[in-house]
């Protein structure tokens, strides 16, 4: 099997998902990472917000560009298979950007708004997605 770049994507992207949260979570002063929620590594007041951000951000792509290969690479060895794994994949991909970009967290202890809310949501849907 050749290594064309979204593979490498997909198998880059939860390699750096992980590396995230587990070297941030260890720079931030009081994280845990059974107590603390992983969105908490980039409120607008985490000291490694911008990096934490950049991070995610990549990693979504990363997941995008599979999930546009994936159906296409199935099908060109043959294999039949339903369009509804590279969809919710590409949606898992568009609502992690959406969390990071236009929808962060609540600050802890906050009140609640729509940004906060739609994150909550995302959040779900991207935990079944995933």
């Amino acid at each position: 099997m050749r290594l064309t770049l979204p593979i490498v994507a997909g198998l880059a992207a939860p390699l750096l998902y992980a590396a995230t949260v587990v070297v941030f979570g260890n720079l931030t002063p009081g994280y845990s990472h059974v107590a603390n929620a992983i969105s908490e590594l980039n409120l607008p007041d985490a000291p490694s917000r911008r990096a934490v951000d950049g991070a995610f951000v990549l990693y979504n792509l990363l997941i995008i560009l599979f999930a546009l290969s994936l159906r296409r690479g199935f099908v060109e060895r043959g294999a039949r298979v339903s369009p509804l794994a590279p969809l919710l994949l590409f949606l898992t991909g568009l609502a992690g950007l959406a969390m990071t970009t236009l929808f962060p967290m609540d600050p802890v202890g906050s009140e609640a708004t729509f940004g906060g809310e739609m994150h909550l949501i995302l959040a779900g849907a991207l935990s079944v997605g995933t």
